[in-house]
């Protein structure tokens, strides 16, 4: 029977460790797997709850074994790592994510994966997403996924677990503004990501396949007037663009085992 779920990171900080390693324990010994914690939306001004959640995500690791930690986008504010020649703005976004993401996450018993939301794509989105991706490694022990901007890429977390990282706003860009948006890449087009992420999928049957995707895929919310009314922009979620985006991954999701989506907002 196939299992296709879908989880909001509210839930997710909350329920997703204890899911994710009851689903993929191994079956003689019982022992857990992988542990997972998630959250997304951390990339508030100061003095919100964010810093608090993410102390708190990294004393409940302390008593974990094997265990990530995923932000699923949005790790900064509105604006994202500001432009190379901005350097007063540059230098304010390093300090925010030190003393409000790094900082807090410092002693993390596990490892740190970081994905990209909206917030993240700027004018020159890839480029700076690039440059951000480098100052995190350079001062943390954490991954950025997928790297230099691009679709997507997947990951071996356990012999039980593999872990699919979607940078959604990558297909919702308008690539117009974006021209050299794919020259790190592996995949240049849209049409090419469908057929990489089915691939995914299928490669890692066998085992718990989670997909972490800002954007929601299985969406169970409920919508505000205007997205009612239809898509204005590629944000909205009846907009043509992420319509195609959830309703092909969904459809290629279901046509395998055990796949979880784990998505950043509604």
């Amino acid at each position: 029977m196939k299992k296709l779920l879908g989880f909001q990171w509210l839930l997710l900080l909350l329920f997703l460790g204890t899911s994710i390693s009851s689903v993929a324990q191994k079956s003689t010994s019982k022992e857990v797997s992988k542990t997972l914690f998630f959250t997304a939306n951390t990339g508030f001004k100061k003095k919100s709850a964010s810093k608090e959640v993410l102390e708190a995500i990294t004393k409940a690791s302390q008593n974990s074994e094997n265990a990530s930690f995923i932000l699923i986008g949005n790790l900064t504010p509105k604006g994202g790592f500001a432009q190379r020649d901005q350097d007063e703005k540059r230098d304010e976004i390093k300090t925010y994510l030190k003393e409000e993401l790094l900082n807090p996450l410092a002693d993390f018993n596990g490892n740190l994966i970081f994905g990209p939301g909206v917030n993240e794509w700027n004018k020159e989105g890839h480029e700076n997403i690039d440059d951000m991706e480098s100052f995190l490694q350079d001062n943390s022990n954490s991954d950025f996924w997928p790297n230099d901007g691009c679709a997507s890429e997947n990951e071996t977390l356990s012999d039980e677990v593999e872990l699919i990282m979607v940078d959604s706003e990558w297909f919702l860009e308008d690539w117009n503004e974006h021209p050299y948006i794919n020259n790190k890449c592996d995949i240049k087009t849209r049409e090419q990501f469908f057929i990489e992420f089915k691939d995914d999928i299928k490669d890692a049957q066998g085992k718990t396949v989670v997909v972490v995707v800002h954007h929601p895929i299985m969406s169970s919310t409920k919508l505000g007037l205007f997205e009612k009314m239809g898509g204005f922009t590629s944000q909205s979620y009846y907009s043509v663009e992420r319509q195609e985006l959830a309703g092909r991954m969904e459809t290629l999701a279901s046509q395998f085992e055990d796949v979880i989506f784990c998505i950043g907002s509604r």
